[in-house]
């Protein structure tokens, strides 16, 4: 039986300010775990319709994903909305194991 989303916990969260100065906002960045099983939701505290979600993966390609968000957000002030961070993570080689749509919290 393989596991579901509602399996899934909040193992560890982070926040990052991001934009220029006098737009600036948070983004949220928060690892869920299964067991061995994890995935990663990336979102704007003002503007939560809209989330980018990662695929499930296992603890290494976890610490890959981590590493591919950091680079994608290693220019923070260059960050206005979520797209930016998207599309960030779209031009690395994890480009593929993300995705934005709609979230509901």
């Amino acid at each position: 039986m393989s596991a579901t989303i509602n399996d899934f916990k909040l193992a560890e969260s982070n926040k990052y300010r991001i934009g220029d100065k006098g737009s600036e906002w948070d983004l949220y960045v928060g690892l869920y775990q299964n067991y061995t099983n994890y995935y990663y939701v990336i979102f704007d505290k003002d503007e939560t319709d809209y989330a980018i979600i990662s695929c499930v993966v296992s603890p290494s390609t976890a610490n890959a994903l981590e590493e591919a968000i950091h680079k994608a957000i290693v220019k923070p002030y260059t960050l206005g909305i979520l797209q930016d961070v998207y599309d960030n993570l779209q031009s690395g080689f994890y480009g593929s194991m993300f995705k934005i749509q709609e979230y509901e919290k």
